[in-house]
């Protein structure tokens, strides 16, 4: 055999050989193969070997073997030789590809699990490669996409193309990548809402190659979103038409949000506010109160509830009730405050007005009690006083005028005439004492008093008078203004300590039903104010509401009654008119009294009263008195005036009297208050029988038992109890003169 044969076969072979053994590395991942291969070349080696050692050795070889045998054992040790330096290469190849597989495994994994539809795609919205989430996402299958059967551009909402488009044409001019939001329309179902986070790449001329990115699904986010979104619009439009204020603050007192109701605490708008603390907008102490509350609820971790004072913008106070709770975003340390505040002045001004009524209502209910327990006692010692007058007088009139006891009697006539003031006073305060109503201009009486109101309080107090020119006239008793202007500047005196001003002011005014509602007794109406005011110690809270109690003073003993307030009370009371005070101690005092006007023009009719020279009579007088030393001693004080009287201790038996009476009775003398029969139905009766009578009425009060008005328009008269001899027998004999006697 051709020698070069053999050894072209044998170098075949071996490659063969060789090629076997990387594919058994490839697939058993093992190095047996390359052991194989090692072993055989070395064989075969070792075989050269051993042939040329027998040609040396002498024995007999053919030249032809020998060449043959050298060639194929050069070539067997190339071929061990190229084995050894194959065996790394094809080793590195074997670790390239298996690690390209981990990678290519890995990007699949990482693909297939990513919550998003990674793709490839170009500038005309055709799309080179989709993962499968894609038909999850749109309906469409993958295929759809890579056959360019459909675009994804085709599948966006034209209401978001244009914003889609333009965000890629600004991306392109940016950094090459973008992120964009937009819906798309899928196959089957709702819109979705997508997020596209891409990157455009670009060719080496800068021409856009290809995009690459992600889709996320976000329909469920932008959901939540929009859910967001409206709760804090409805938040919003709640705080804003809230009636309350609402406000948040962080721990340093720095407010941070606040509605429109706010702008009524301070004059800012809601932008204004924030940045601000309570001590930028409030008075020091008004700033105090709401960072002690502040700190309250945040070292406490609760909601507070307070009532608050603060200035308006306009000055005025303002009440509101606030409640404060702690916001806790994540920790203590992050707290804000939140906090509604209500404007509760209207009920705050209502309570207080409900509280003043109730004062009022009480005050007018104890005044009341006092006023009828003084009425009561008034008119009983009102005819104890007569009885001591009339019984002094008589012993005065029996005395001469040199006679020590004579002095005496006097004396106690002094006593009496004293308690007949205090007397007057506490029908005044009580309200029964009988008045003489005439319409009268105030101004014209305080004009009258001027003057003397000058010489009783001094040169050291200035007496100020501003009089309305203007003023309505009312209907009032002139003598008892006269004692409610002399006692409130007598008042305003002592309540001055050295100099001072005490102002006289009247005025027209007139109350909406907002104002009257205040006062229980003002209902809305034109009125005349009288006001007396003064720049003295003024009263405190405390002693306010019992000025008018009678017998209630604050001077020293021997000082006062405490009957002055307690009188001027009444006699505004009893005209119909309604007392205001307002004091402060080291303010003054203001009382501001307001009358009704007057319903009627002229003027109410009055008593005449003539001078009489002669006092003596012989007519017959009926006198019909109750109290038994009354009645003896008025009966026997006209008997000394030269009259006729016949006695009644009440009305019954004075019905009986008259109708045995053949003679005229000519005047009925009676008091008011009787029991069973009162004196005006006595007088009634008395004159069916004897039409000639004159009537007198005499009463320690009116107790509503007879109407003064009345009695003037009817003709009859009236007599003030006490009275004295002389009182008596002028009213006796005006009343005889009148009828032509």
């Amino acid at each position: 055999m051709n020698p070069y044969v053999t050894i072209t076969a044998s170098l075949f072979f071996q490659f063969v050989a060789a090629y076997l053994a990387l594919r058994l590395v490839r697939v058993t991942g093992r190095n047996t193969a390359w052991l194989v291969i090692t072993a055989a070349v070395s064989v075969l080696a070792l075989r050269r070997c051993f042939t040329l050692s027998s040609w040396l050795s002498g024995a007999p070889i053919l030249a032809n073997d020998i060449t043959e045998q050298l060639v194929a054992l050069i070539a067997s040790a190339l071929m061990a030789v190229g084995l050894a330096l194959i065996e790394p290469l094809f080793l590195s190849i074997k670790r390239s590809e298996m690690r390209a597989r981990q990678s290519e495994e890995r990007y699949r994994i990482l693909v297939d699990n990513i919550p998003a539809v990674v793709f490839t795609g170009y500038e005309d919205g055709s799309i080179d490669f989709f993962d499968n989430k894609v038909e999850n996402l749109t309906g469409y299958l993958k295929e759809d996409f890579h056959s360019r059967q459909i675009k994804w551009i085709d599948i966006i909402k034209k209401e978001d193309l244009s914003e889609a488009k333009r965000a890629f044409i600004d991306a392109f001019k940016a950094d090459k990548s973008y992120v964009r939001e937009y819906r798309i329309r899928p196959k089957v179902g709702q819109p979705v809402w997508i997020q596209e986070r891409s990157r455009i790449i670009c060719n080496p001329e800068g021409a856009i190659d290809h995009v690459s990115g992600v889709f996320f699904d976000i329909s469920d986010h932008r959901m939540m979103e929009e859910k967001l979104r409206e709760s804090e619009r409805r938040f919003r439009a709640f705080m804003e038409h809230s009636p309350a204020a609402a406000f948040i603050k962080d721990r340093q007192g720095h407010y941070l949000y606040v509605n429109e109701v706010c702008e009524r605490f301070a004059d800012l708008k809601t932008g204004e506010w924030l940045g601000l603390t309570d001590f930028d907008l409030w008075p020091e102490d008004v700033a105090k109160e709401h960072r002690d509350s502040d700190q309250a609820v945040l070292q406490g971790n609760y909601p507070l509830t307070s009532l608050v004072t603060i200035p308006s913008p306009q000055g005025e106070l303002t009440y509101w009730s606030v409640y404060k709770f702690p916001i806790i975003p994540n920790s203590l340390e992050n707290a804000l405050i939140g906090g509604m505040a209500v404007d509760v002045t209207e009920q705050k001004q209502a309570e207080e007005r409900r509280v003043n009524l109730e004062s009022q209502l009480l005050q007018a209910q104890k005044l009341e009690a006092i006023g009828r327990l003084a009425g009561g006692v008034a008119h009983d010692f009102n005819n104890l006083l007569l009885a001591i007058l009339g019984y002094s007088e008589l012993v005065v009139m029996d005395l001469e005028p040199y006679q020590p006891i004579r002095q005496l009697m006097e004396e106690i006539i002094k006593a009496a005439q004293r308690g007949k003031t205090l007397t007057g006073q506490l029908l005044a305060f009580s309200r029964k004492q009988v008045i003489v109503p005439q319409i009268l201009n105030i101004n014209k009486m305080v004009g009258e008093l001027e003057q003397m109101l000058r010489r009783l309080l001094g040169e050291d107090i200035n007496l100020m008078v501003f009089l309305d020119e203007d003023l309505e006239t009312v209907k009032a008793d002139p003598g008892q203004i006269e004692q409610v202007i002399m006692n409130l500047v007598v008042n305003a005196r002592d309540a001055i300590s050295t100099g001072g001003t005490i102002t006289i002011k009247t005025a027209n005014v007139e109350f909406d039903e907002e104002y009257a509602k205040n006062f229980m007794a003002l209902r809305p109406a034109p009125y005349v104010m009288l006001m007396v005011s003064d720049n003295g110690a003024g009263i405190d809270a405390e002693t306010l509401p019992h000025i008018f109690e009678p017998f209630f003073t604050t001077k020293n003993i021997g000082k006062g009654t405490g009957l002055g307030l307690a009188m001027v009370y009444g006699i505004v009371k009893q005209n119909g008119g309604e007392i205001l005070v307002n004091s402060r101690p080291g303010e003054g005092t203001t009382f501001q009294i307001y009358f009704p006007l007057a319903d009627e023009a002229g003027t109410a009719a009055e008593v005449k009263r003539e001078s009489v020279i002669n006092l003596q009579g012989t007519e017959t007088i009926l006198v019909v008195e109750d109290e038994e030393p009354v009645r003896a001693m008025l009966s026997e004080a006209l008997r000394r005036y030269g009259y006729n009287v016949l006695e009644a201790k009440d009305g019954q038996e004075a019905m009986d009297i008259s109708s045995r009476c053949m003679n005229p009775i000519h005047v009925l003398l009676t008091d008011v208050v009787m029991p069973q029969m009162s004196g005006r139905e006595l007088a009634e009766r008395l004159i069916q029988i004897h039409p000639e009578a004159m009537i007198i009425y005499m009463s320690g009060y009116s107790d509503n038992a007879i109407n003064l008005d009345d009695i003037l328009r009817s003709g009859a008269s009236f007599i003030q109890k006490p009275f004295n001899f002389l009182q008596l027998a002028h009213k006796v004999r005006e009343v005889l003169n009148a009828k032509g006697r």
